[in-house]
C-alpha cells in the first residue's frame, strides 16, 4: 500500500474507513519545487475528481465532492521529467524514497527521489476552477 511509503502514515490513513484509494487516475494540479539547504523540496497536487470510498460520512454531508492530496517530497536527492504533462489522468507510485507521476496519455512523467514523503488530505465542493497544471 502507497501509505506504507509515507513518513506519517497515519495522517492518511485514519481518514478512511478501509484501505486508502490507489493513486490511479487522479488529475495532477500542480507540481512546485523549492530549493532548501537540505535539497530541493518537490510538492505535488494530485486530486480525485469524486470523493474516494471510506471517506467520513460528514464530508458528504457538507457538500464536498473532491478529495486533494499534497505530497511534499522533502531533500530531493533526484529529480528526473519526461515530456509535458496535460490536462489528463496521472498514475502515482510510492516505493522507498522514491515517487514516480505518470501520465499514460501523454507519456510524460516524473520521478523523485527523496529522503521523506509528506501527505496531506484536503476535501472540497468541487467548485475551484483549474487549468491545465501549473509547474513552478
Amino acid at each position: 500500500m502507497w501509505t506504507d511509503f509515507l513518513s506519517q502514515p497515519q495522517s492518511v490513513i485514519h481518514v478512511f474507513a478501509g484501505p486508502p484509494p490507489a493513486l490511479a487516475g487522479l488529475t495532477l494540479r500542480e507540481v512546485r519545487f523549492r530549493p532548501s539547504e537540505a535539497g530541493e523540496e518537490v510538492t505535488l497536487l494530485l486530486e480525485w475528481t469524486t470523493l474516494p470510498q471510506g471517506v467520513p460520512e460528514k464530508w458528504h454531508t457538507k457538500g464536498y465532492k473532491v478529495l486533494q492530496l499534497t505530497l511534499s517530497l522533502t531533500e530531493a536527492i533526484s529529480i528526473t521529467k519526461h515530456g509535458t504533462f496535460g490536462p489528463f489522468p496521472v498514475d502515482t507510485l510510492l516505493s522507498q524514497n522514491r515517487v514516480v507521476v505518470h501520465q499514460p496519455s501523454t507519456l510524460a512523467s516524473l520521478e523523485v527521489e527523496c529522503n521523506q514523503v509528506f501527505a496531506k488530505l484536503h476535501p472540497y465542493n468541487g467548485d475551484n476552477q483549474h487549468y491545465g497544471v501549473r509547474l513552478g
